[in-house]
């Protein structure tokens, strides 16, 4: 049985080839209304974030430099023994003791139309806070994402170690 990691949470989104790390996103579950679990679940992405208008996504992440360097590391070992290319989003999550695993790798990360929901695809904060902290839109992400993969070499994946 794995413990439950009772930390903080950050995501990370990476994008290019060598990777860009873009501002990272610290989910302040403290600011949560009673009743919602201290999980990026469901209820939370697609019913709380649709209906407020500032929201628990901090970016950037308040960070000490030791842990910056640890996450912004964690990412960059996780891109690079999985095969990434091109872009993702790394969702992190710390123990009790302050020390950050990684909980899943989404690619692509969190383009949702906006017809679908305004909490991925909007132009600035809650949005896409990575991107717009970056000083980067939909507009001129999504090209940059789509750039990285436009060649031959992008797209092949890394066999073995």
């Amino acid at each position: 049985m794995q413990p439950f990691l009772e930390g903080r949470e950050f995501s990370l989104s990476m994008l290019g080839n060598p990777p860009r790390i873009l501002p990272v996103i610290d989910l302040d579950f403290s600011l949560l209304p009673s009743g919602y679990a201290h999980l990026d679940s469901l209820e939370v992405k697609w019913v709380y974030e649709d209906q407020v208008e500032e929201n628990h996504l901090r970016c950037p992440a308040e960070l000490t430099d030791s842990l910056q360097e640890f996450v912004e590391d964690t990412a960059l070992r996780a891109w690079s023994a999985l095969g990434i290319r091109d872009w993702c989003r790394i969702a992190m999550r710390c123990d009790i003791d302050g020390r950050p695993y990684v909980l899943d790798v989404n690619s692509p990360a969190g383009l949702i139309p906006p017809a679908v929901s305004t909490t991925s695809f909007s132009p600035s904060p809650p949005g896409l806070p990575a991107l717009t902290t970056a000083g980067l839109s939909p507009a001129s992400g999504t090209p940059r994402a789509i750039d990285t993969g436009s060649t031959p070499q992008a797209c092949l994946r890394p066999r073995g170690p």
